[in-house]
């Protein structure tokens, strides 16, 4: 299982950081979380949250389609 593949854990990707955050920590914490698997703690740590085996970088497809559930849901919410 891969982390966009865990519902609970896409919303958390989606919105990982805050608006304004400094460039370079976004960059170190991306580039950490996207190799962590070849970290030799990695693996445990990932299988640890949620069973997954690594994070990869949402695609557009994937970000179109979270866009689509937080439209459908702020709907959801309005009624």
């Amino acid at each position: 299982m891969i982390a966009r593949d865990v519902p609970e854990m896409a919303d958390h990707l989606a919105n990982s950081f805050r608006p304004g955050i400094n460039l370079e920590l976004q960059s170190a914490v991306e580039k950490n979380l996207l190799n962590m698997h070849e970290n030799p703690m990695g693996p445990d740590a990932l299988q640890a949250t949620s069973g997954i085996q690594r994070f990869e970088r949402l695609t557009a497809a994937d970000q179109d389609g979270l866009a689509e559930w937080r439209k459908t849901l702020a709907l959801a919410v309005d009624d």
